[in-house]
């Protein structure tokens, strides 16, 4: 039969299979990276949050030739500390070296991904997922992105590489796995759980006891090396008892879950799970992750049972540790790409060996739901960022649009940290009672004291480590006599209406101190610079005001 002029011939089913896949090709190998490389350039912008100010501040100490925990104090690892110095040996003194650091480790997060997905799934889906983590990482937000907790999660994806292969591994890879394990447990103590996920592997692959066991003693002995040396380096530098004291006593008597609080850790933990599955985008990702773990059983089981450990693993540290911060679930965001991708290459899969249109449409429209949902705010930072790089937005206003936990303003911190810059000679120390923690580090100015935020300090306040913290920043600051000190109007103990009444109910006693040595000189947001009346002599003010 002729076909009739003018009506356009019907298309093929190869031929519309072959643009579809042409157009998926597209969007897996130039559309996706391009709007990754603008997102991951856009970070490089960003101001730093709660915890990259802390870790900036005390990086910048030890890299000055302080210790860890002796000179800088924070409760996490002494990995954060050493390698916060490094970072910023390796990018210079900047802002944005730790944004640059997690750029480097996303890429490589990426590209292991696109190792253990390429053998498993299709070409462009292992692609889209390599080139889409850049992207998640950045949709965790200023705050919650570059964070240590996101890097252990590489970490661990390096160990399940090691292990995993499919011509087997050696007694090298098993030491290096363990080895990855140990660099993560000097972040947390509670991180020596994750060799959870490569001793799994070793107990389903080997086929006698004693083989097992070797292999378990190999990557318990990989974990111990990074553990000791860090260990010895601590000694060496005379903070391994202020290491003890910091990252094991408090956090076991006072940040620990519960402490110094009239509330049960249950009750805390099961709050916190349910506010975090109610609240969080990583919900979504259950059903398609479930699929892929089925899928992925039927055909890599060694490898489907690591991912599973692995979060199992990952989900629990964070009950344990029960304070339910969106980076706290970060360790396990690797193990959940593989398997969504996974997930979502069986079930169009199986939607092609049916025909079903409806199916491999459903598919997309959950792939373009999930993306959606966990980078909707990405657009409107990338539209922020434009402003700002086009001159239509000022650094201070541009900071200001970053906020964490309704908490910290960057931008007030910013202008802070500019002011105590312009006011006082280079080397001149200043104390703050603020939770900016890279207050110091942004005005290029010795901290008074080795705390770099006030909630350390204020956290179950009565108990005796933290009260004998609290006397020593008070000594520190009546024996150094900074010139300026830097208080934030707010307090964990209720509202208050400046920051002289933020002092009154946090700490009266460097209240009183403040009130007889010094007066206010400036303001920026809710942070209030104080002067020293009399620099050098520790005289009384003469007036002294509230600004």
């Amino acid at each position: 039969m002729s076909q009739t002029l003018g009506t356009p011939a019907p298309t093929s089913a190869p031929a519309r299979g072959a643009r579809r896949a042409a157009v998926l090709t597209l969007l897996a190998r130039w559309a996706l990276p391009a709007g990754t490389a603008l997102v991951m350039l856009m970070t490089l912008w960003w101001p730093l949050g709660y915890d990259q100010g802390v870790y900036a501040s005390n990086g910048d100490v030890v890299a000055r030739g302080g210790a860890p925990y002796r000179d800088a104090w924070d409760v996490k690892g002494p990995l954060v500390f050493y390698m916060s110095a490094a970072i910023q040996l390796v990018f210079g003194r900047h802002a944005w070296g730790v944004r640059a650091a997690d750029l480097v480790i996303a890429l490589l997060t990426a590209r292991m991904l696109w190792r253990c997905l390429n053998p498993i799934v299709s070409r462009n889906i292992a692609f889209i997922a390599a080139a889409a983590w850049p992207v998640s990482v950045a949709a965790l937000n200023y705050s919650d992105s570059a964070q240590y907790d996101l890097w252990v999660g590489s970490a661990i994806l390096c160990a399940v590489l090691l292990v995993t292969r499919r011509d087997g591994y050696g007694a090298r890879d098993l030491v290096l796995a363990g080895a990855l394990v140990g660099l993560a447990s000097l972040t947390k103590p509670i991180f020596p759980a994750f060799l959870a996920v490569p001793g799994v592997v070793v107990l389903m692959r080997c086929r006698t006891p004693a083989s097992a066991i070797r292999g378990v003693a190999l990557l318990v002995a990989g974990c111990v090396v990074p553990v000791a040396a860090a260990l010895a380096l601590l000694w060496w530098q005379g903070a391994l008892e202020a290491a003890w004291d910091v990252h094991i006593l408090y956090n076991l008597n006072v940040y620990a879950p519960g402490a110094g609080e009239p509330v049960s850790k249950t009750a805390i933990r099961v709050k916190g799970v349910v506010e975090y599955l109610y609240r969080s985008k990583v919900a979504v990702l259950v059903a398609p992750a479930l699929a892929g773990a089925v899928v992925l059983w039927e055909r890599r089981p060694v490898l489907a049972a690591a991912l599973l450990t692995w979060i199992f693993v990952g989900a629990g540290l964070v009950v344990l540790q029960a304070k339910f911060w969106l980076y706290h679930w970060a360790t396990i965001y690797p193990a959940l790409v593989l398997l969504v991708a996974v997930g979502m290459h069986g079930v169009l899969r199986e939607a092609r060996a049916w025909r079903s249109r409806a199916g491999a449409a459903l598919v997309w429209t959950t792939a373009a739901v999930l993306v959606g949902l966990w980078s909707i705010h990405v657009p409107f930072d990338l539209r922020n960022w434009l402003l700002y790089m086009l001159g239509r937005r000022g650094e201070a206003a541009y900071h200001s649009t970053f906020t964490a936990y309704g908490e910290i303003d960057p931008g007030h911190a910013k202008a802070v940290a500019e002011y105590i810059r312009s006011h006082t000679p280079p080397g001149a120390p200043f104390a703050h009672w603020t939770i900016h923690g890279g207050l110091s580090f942004l005005a290029d100015r010795p901290n008074a004291t080795r705390f770099q935020n006030r909630r350390d300090l204020t956290r179950a306040s009565q108990h005796p480590i933290t009260q004998g913290y609290r006397r020593e920043y008070l000594e520190r600051v009546r024996r150094v006599n900074p010139t300026h000190i830097a208080v934030q109007a707010r307090s964990d103990l209720g509202p208050v209406s400046s920051s002289r009444d933020a002092l009154q109910r946090d700490f009266p006693e460097l209240a009183r101190l403040v009130a007889e040595r010094y007066q206010a000189e400036a303001r920026f947001g809710d942070i209030d610079v104080y002067r020293l009346c009399s620099p050098g002599t520790g005289k009384a003010c003469v007036r002294s005001h509230s600004p």
